[in-house]
């Protein structure tokens, strides 16, 4: 997040007129990007006088008796308070600082649904707002997800897309919609090809194993993924077209009602790709339907704090086919989420939220030409209950978390001239008890540069607990008969420090963080096959501590026409594994293998270097990432550097990207037979994106067009079971909205 800008218009005629009531009207926007921030606290000290900003950042204030010496607050929960007499505020400028770390192009627009990063622990944040997701024109989130020098995405031929931050595994990512956790239960990854980027207000990525509110097994990072609710139009109608005969369109509409908003949007799509392989030609195919629901209820304010009530619901079902491999593919993906955010009695800053969600995976394929199945059903019940209470320079929050899973699993694979070896079917469930403390403190220096230091310190206890397995049913090899249920408990603490200045045209962030964080075996882990690995029934959760120091330092040039300012920001890390699972990949299983290993580390550090120009009409960044993977069998196929370049220009309704990058070779292991491995390495890519768009008006419709080329540095000699690897893809998007 960003320092805030207060633009207010004062209405005055003269400085004689503060005797007289006056009505202060204003908007409240970001110091960078001029764009609205919603939901700031705007009061007079010492009284109940106040009033707070809307969605659009708008403000109207009565002061019934002004005065030079009257003074007026500007807060924002994740921000430091401002206090300014009226008579300091003609200039029309007001900077925040920031509690967080921002990391990123950072824009609010819209509240319910976040997190609220600022009441976590400061650390590296990179946020994405709706404009610039589309300014990029990427497909889906998992898409856009690799723009960021910090994130690595990994694609499969099936389309399916997962993310991979600071070389962790995609296992280590925690990812939610509107704070619901959408990890299965099953193998805690879910999806991001299944998130469009038209249903996204915000993406925010956590980065690091820093977080104490996104839970326990966010080892590398979250992502928290805010949906769009407010619209600026009523009925939005969508086509795209691209290669390998992909074809989507959508309708979007939007409904406001007074205090009640609703959006709902509807997606369907369609890709076939050829490839050949041993002289034979084979077509494959994936299909989604996507269905994503939004509700917003603005309930009166108590005290100047905001209350809102939102809804979600969204149903995926995708399906993917590869008549060469005999494979198939079916993913049915659906939420339901009430929450609820403001002030109830005493508790002024309550979050509360309840949400279902229901996976269900069917897949077939084969294993040593012999067919295998494997299937399951994930049922999760979610519920949290949170509020801070703030005292003095004191902040305390508490956050309880509760998940309930259930999983039918069925897993059968064929041997040997297709006889039946090895088969699994049992029902699994889970329950996941999550109690989170967070202190924060603030020291005043007295420094009118660097006024205050922050100490922050976050203490978080998890218990798991496995029910004994349902209807279980295995053969001898899987070693499933022997399955034990696990009841685990880990508390883990965190303690971050941090320093914030500001100048007159300079902003300074700087912060410290050391802790620890835990990861739980999955089901499917739990289960993973001791005819390869006999160690895999005594897995044990995957424990780590992370330190870390990094800063940001925004320069503002407004003043000079042509250079609008530049931001640098940096962080040195180390995280060390206590304990780490280690996945083997053997041929012909799209799955993998765990035993226990005894220790294993990252260390990095990272970079960016953004510079704005032209009133901030073009933006042009440079990230580096570099890290050092000792046990590279422990985090398989992750790079070891990324370099991002890209420039965006936006004006006149065109807005035009260009990302350029560079990731270093991969490397993984498989397993041959029980007792031999082979060493696989990826070479390292350099690749291309280009977009293009126009909105243009026609009187009460606005027509939307754009094209976009990706991968266009890919070579042709890039194959995988005889499709390219890394193909270059071109679309066309045409749009109609009013």
């Amino acid at each position: 997040m960003k320092p805030l800008h207060v633009l207010i218009w004062l209405g005055l005629a003269s400085h004689s007129a503060w005797c007289q009531p006056v009505i202060i009207k204003g908007r409240v926007l970001d110091v960078n990007t001029r764009n609205e921030i919603p939901f700031a606290n705007i009061f007079v000290k010492g009284t109940q006088i106040g009033t707070t900003s809307d969605f659009a950042g708008r403000f109207t204030l009565s002061i019934p008796e002004p005065a030079d010496e009257t003074l007026l607050v500007f807060q924002h929960v994740a921000y430091l308070p401002t206090e300014l007499k009226l008579h300091e505020t003609r200039s029309g400028t007001i900077l925040l600082q920031p509690r967080v770390i921002p990391i990123a192009d950072v824009e609010i627009q819209a509240s319910g649904g976040g997190l609220q990063l600022s009441r976590d622990l400061p650390q590296a944040v990179s946020i994405f707002n709706a404009a610039a997701l589309q300014l990029r024109g990427y497909m889906d989130a998992g898409d856009f997800l690799r723009t960021d020098h910090s994130v690595q995405v990994e694609e499969q031929l099936d389309g399916k897309k997962t993310v991979a931050i600071r070389g962790g595994n995609a296992d280590e990512v925690v990812v939610l919609y509107n704070g619901i956790r959408l990890n299965s239960a099953v193998d805690n990854i879910f999806d991001l090809s299944l998130i469009d980027l038209e249903d996204v207000d915000r993406m925010e990525v956590v980065k690091g194993s820093h977080t104490s509110l996104f839970g326990s097994d966010a080892l590398a990072g979250a992502i928290n993924i805010v949906s769009k609710v407010k619209q600026d139009y009523h009925l939005r109608l969508q086509q795209r077209f691209g290669t390998y005969n992909s074809g989507q369109w959508g309708v979007q509409a939007y409904l406001p009602a007074g205090r009640l908003h609703t959006a709902y949007r509807f997606k369907q799509g369609a890709l076939r790709r050829q490839y050949e392989e041993a002289g034979a030609r084979a077509e494959m195919e994936n299909r989604s339907t996507h269905h994503t629901a939004d509700l917003l209820y603005e309930l009166p304010s108590r005290g100047g704090v905001p209350n809102l009530l939102t809804g979600t619901l969204i149903s995926s079902d995708s399906r993917f086919e590869n008549p060469g491999e005999m494979e198939k593919l079916a993913d049915l993906n659906q939420v339901a989420a009430l929450r609820f955010e403001g002030g109830i009695s005493v508790l002024r800053h309550l979050q509360t939220m309840v949400a279902w969600h229901h996976l269900k995976q069917e897949q077939e394929y084969i294993v040593r030409a012999a067919p295998a199945r494997r299937l399951y059903h994930d049922h999760s019940l979610t519920a949290s209950l949170g509020n801070s209470i703030t005292f003095g320079a004191s902040e305390l929050l508490f956050n309880y978390q509760f998940e309930k899973t259930d999983v039918e699993l069925g897993e059968y694979r064929g041997y040997q001239q297709n006889a039946l070896m090895d088969y699994l079917s049992a029902g699994f469930d889970r329950r996941h008890h999550g109690a989170v403390l967070i202190a924060k403190s603030r020291l005043a220096s007295g420094s009118p540069a660097f006024p205050a230091a922050h100490i922050d310190f976050s203490l978080r206890h998890d218990l798991l607990k496995e029910g004994t397995p349902r209807n279980l049913n295995a053969s001898a090899s899987t070693g499933a008969l022997a399955y034990t249920p696990k009841t685990w408990q880990e508390t883990t603490a965190k303690i971050s420090a941090n320093l914030a200045g500001k100048g007159p045209d300079w902003l300074f962030n700087g912060y410290l963080n050391y802790g620890s964080n835990v990861k739980f075996p999955t089901i499917l882990q739990q289960i993973s096959a001791p005819y390869f690995t006999a160690a895999a029934k005594s897995l044990e959760p995957e424990r780590n501590r992370t330190s870390e120091i990094g800063f940001e330092f925004t320069r503002d040039l407004r003043d000079i026409p042509s250079l609008y300012g530049w931001r640098v920001e940096a962080n040195i890390f180390r995280t060390y594994y206590d304990t780490k699972l280690r996945p083997y990949y053997s041929r012909g299983y799209t799955f993998a293998f765990y035993e226990t290993l005894a220790d294993a580390q990252i260390t990095g550090y990272e970079g960016k270097m953004t510079t704005f120009l032209a009133r901030k009409k073009i933006t042009a960044a440079l990230g580096l990432a570099r890290y050092a993977i000792p046990e590279k069998a422990a985090f398989p196929f992750k790079s070891e550097s990324k370099v991002t370049l890209e420039l965006r220009i936006d004006h006149a309704g065109f807005a035009f990207d260009t990302f350029l990058f560079r990731e270093s070779e991969q490397v993984g292991w498989s397993r041959l037979d029980v007792n031999d491995f082979a060493e696989i390495t990826l070479p390292g890519r350099t690749d291309l994106d280009l977009h293009l768009s126009k909105s243009i008006p026609l009187s009460r419709f606005e027509l939307l067009t754009s094209v976009s080329a990706r991968n266009l540095l890919a070579g042709d000699d890039e194959e995988l079971s005889g499709l390219a690897l890394r193909d270059r893809r071109f679309y066309l998007t045409l749009g109609l909205q009013y």
